[in-house]
């Protein structure tokens, strides 16, 4: 009963409105601070990177829709894809470049044929490409590279004999 009482005064002075603002303010700004701080510390426990880039070529000639993975002797790997120039650029994440410094296996195949790739139109284009990276570069991949801080420029030229 005395909550019933209390309630018209609560409100003409406007507690309750100034409460809801207040409360939600609060939950606005937690919610951001926690936003800033998981995104602070996603990048300062993300290792060195050097950024990496380069160009593929299958005797001679650009090498269009190959994917690139550089497998790290420790660490998350990095990969990249060939363009119509057979020129890549290596990920780390969706939103960082390159690759962890150190030692990496190159590993080199087409997009068709390591399954990453989400148009169906691909794998169809790209069948005959497949049976030519030999599998010295890929499933036998001997290719090794030493990334270092700054930038790397790492050109393959592969050759199908």
């Amino acid at each position: 009963m005395h909550a019933k009482l209390c309630y018209p005064f609560w409100n003409l002075l406007g507690v309750k409105a100034l409460r809801s603002v207040c409360f939600s303010s609060l939950i606005g700004f937690t919610v951001l601070a926690l936003f800033l701080q998981s995104g602070c510390t996603a990048r300062s426990d993300r290792p060195e990177l050097g950024e990496v880039t380069g160009t593929v070529t299958l005797d001679g000639k650009p090498l269009v829709d190959a994917l690139l993975t550089f497998v790290p002797e420790k660490g998350r790997s990095s990969f990249g894809a060939t363009d119509e120039a057979g020129f890549y650029q290596l990920k780390f994440t969706g939103d960082a470049d390159g690759a962890v410094l150190g030692q990496h296996k190159v590993v080199i195949e087409s997009i068709a044929a390591s399954g990453n790739h989400s148009d169906p139109s691909i794998e169809r284009n790209n069948a005959a490409q497949a049976e030519k990276i030999p599998s010295r570069y890929n499933t036998k991949s001997e290719l090794k590279r030493e990334v270092v801080a700054g930038r790397n420029a790492f050109d393959f030229e592969l050759t199908s004999r």
